[in-house]
């Protein structure tokens, strides 16, 4: 297929159509497992701090802190993750609509 005049602004534009749609199923995964993490860390966390109220501070649940403090690191990382995408696909949406006004102008 040659990719001339409006053939090519409408190759281009399905193109990218399909590139957001596929893009937000994406960060909708993304948003999805941050999600869990956070119930993840939330439980956690909350256990570990039920386990010093109820018998006070032990070395014993060292560990478990130090988990959740992995799962806290963790969150944190899938929250960076989302954001960046979410910042990526609104970047990407303003160059699709220049492309756009470009091709229509032009």
């Amino acid at each position: 297929m040659a990719l001339t005049g409006n053939n090519s602004t409408k190759y281009i534009g399905r193109l990218c159509s399909d590139y957001l749609g596929t893009k937000e199923e994406n960060i909708a995964t993304l948003e999805e497992a941050l999600s869990n993490i956070v119930k993840i860390y939330d439980n956690a966390n909350q256990d570990l701090q039920k386990i010093y109220t109820e018998s006070g501070a032990s070395p014993i649940f060292h560990e478990g802190e130090e988990l959740v403090n992995k799962l806290a690191d963790i969150k944190q990382q899938m929250e960076d993750v989302v954001m960046n995408a979410i910042v990526g696909r609104v970047e990407f949406r303003r160059l699709h609509s220049q492309k756009l006004l470009l091709y229509q102008t032009s």
